[in-house]
């Protein structure tokens, strides 16, 4: 089930980006901190945090949904690598060489898919607002989180705990 679920998450995300490719010239959605009584031109709508544009160029459909892609292929690296180590414990060697690779890999996917995934949307919505000269007006929105650097530095931590288990196994 978690190979399947890690497989899906990852098509999903790359699917989700290529359907938001083939729609360049249409209209895009990025987030923003809105201003009150910001005057806009016809062509936006604002709608709570959510700015509504026209003419959307192929790059900034993809960071806006570029969240999507990072975080479903780095949902898939980590399910085959939850996979191996969750069969390797099933098989009763939790210790096993290369366990502690593969909860370092998991830190590296939690890394990327919370701060990389997370800065993509504010990049697009930086591209829109310098594309519709709004940048003195508005600012780009999203929200960068540390919680994401700091289950990874766990994950490295319990990495390496794995990592002098198994050479104190082999010996």
């Amino acid at each position: 089930m978690t190979l399947w679920i890690g497989a899906g998450a990852a098509v999903w995300g790359v699917a989700y980006v290529v359907n938001g490719v083939t729609q360049a010239g249409a209209e895009v959605v990025v987030v923003v901190d809105p201003t009150a009584g910001a005057v806009l031109p016809s062509s936006v709508r604002l709608v709570g945090t959510e700015l509504f544009a026209w003419d959307s160029t192929v790059l900034e459909q993809v960071l806006a949904r570029g969240d999507v892609a990072v975080i479903g292929l780095c949902a898939g690296f980590g399910a085959v690598l939850l996979y191996q180590l969750m069969l390797s414990i099933l098989d009763g060697e939790p210790f096993r060489q290369g366990n502690s690779a593969r909860i370092a890999g998991l830190a590296g996917a939690v890394a990327v898919a919370g701060i990389v995934g997370s800065a993509l949307p504010g990049l697009a919505a930086a591209m829109v607002l310098d594309r519709l000269g709004l940048t003195p007006i508005l600012r780009p929105g999203g929200n960068l989180s540390w919680w994401p650097g700091l289950v990874a530095l766990a994950l490295l931590g319990v990495a390496q705990t794995f990592r002098w288990s198994s050479m104190s196994a082999t010996r």
